[in-house]
């Protein structure tokens, strides 16, 4: 009887909850105007242009939209403007502090991690608090910045006085102390390298590539012109999460364009990017709520890991919600 009871209540609750949804839904469809979403999202952007000895070649459907620095052809020309179009006192780059630390004991246990690299074409990190062991291999370095697993972590090893150890945050406040204006040595000829980007070799080995000015500013371009649309209402409402490194070049090349383009940086990491991240203790809000960043890009691995998240989340919600 009373389980009979219990269902009965719950049938009710979950019709007032649905007829709640069914009022409010064209409410909400008048404000939230979602067939702009799905107009941006269908929207043809690129079509085919020519084929030339077999090749496809695709331009734009539409003309690129009025930017400030469209007006330049290197990427050294942009930063050496970034001050002139915006405010000095712009908030642009953010990091999550560490207020306070904890550690957790798990049961002892052994762990096995194998993975096949050629000879010489990488690092291993395993012992990432003994770096000068490997000295010997790189002579030609000049500067180590570190990032910082603790609040008072420091590297134990001694190193060459030509050698420059910083942590981020003495590199954060060598920049704030140092009051000289930056030199850029613009590029003769746009075809000069701009940037060397490290690949992992995936398709062969491991290899550095030269990225040009023509074609870093032909990146920003073409991510000028896709993202028109979701930054129309301006850049001030916008924020953007950071969690690949600077060695990954669909990252870098997305960080610098907004960084071009004015729209604030907050910088995550994999360990704190959700709630349940392994990197923060229990009852912490992830970078993701704290920040609620309107854009942010993506790789397989993290995707499962949001995904993961959401099931969670409705998995564990009320049945009267469900």
């Amino acid at each position: 009887m009373s389980k009979l009871l219990v269902n009965l209540f719950m049938l009710k609750t979950r019709l007032v909850v649905n007829a709640y949804t069914v009022t409010t839904l064209p409410l909400y469809y008048v404000i939230q105007k979602p067939w702009r979403t799905v107009a941006a999202a269908n929207k043809v952007r690129t079509k085919n242009y020519e084929t030339i000895n077999g090749e496809v070649v695709w331009s734009r459907s539409h003309p690129l939209p009025d930017h400030t620095f469209l007006q330049y052809n290197s990427y050294a020309e942009v930063l050496k403007n970034l001050k002139n179009n915006y405010a000095s006192n712009r908030p642009m780059l953010g990091k999550r502090d560490v207020i306070r630390e904890t550690v957790e004991k798990d049961i002892n246990e052994w762990y096995y991690s194998g993975f096949l690299i050629s000879l010489n074409h990488s690092f291993s990190l395993c012992f990432t608090s003994k770096p000068a062991c490997f000295l010997h291999e790189v002579p030609n370095l000049k500067s180590i910045v570190y990032i910082k697993n603790t609040k008072d972590q420091t590297l134990s090893d001694s190193f060459p006085d030509n050698l420059s150890v910083k942590s981020l945050e003495q590199l954060e406040e060598c920049g704030t102390n140092d009051k000289r204006e930056l030199e850029y040595d613009l590029p003769k000829d746009t075809k000069e390298t701009a940037v060397i980007m490290y690949t992992s070799g995936t398709t062969g080995n491991p290899k550095a590539v030269c990225i040009s000015h023509k074609s870093l500013m032909a990146s920003l371009k073409v991510l000028l012109s896709n993202t028109t649309d979701d930054m129309s209402d301006g850049v001030d409402n916008h924020s953007y999460m950071s969690y690949l490194p600077l060695a990954h070049i669909l990252g870098f090349t997305f960080e610098m364009f907004l960084l071009f383009g004015g729209v604030r940086i907050g910088y995550s990491s994999p360990f704190t990017l959700t709630d349940t991240s392994p990197g923060l203790a229990k009852g912490q809000l992830g970078d993701a709520r704290l920040l609620q960043p309107t854009s942010m890009t993506a790789v397989p691995l993290v995707l499962d890991r949001i995904l993961k998240e959401i099931y969670e989340k409705l998995n564990s919600r009320s049945p009267i919600l469900s």
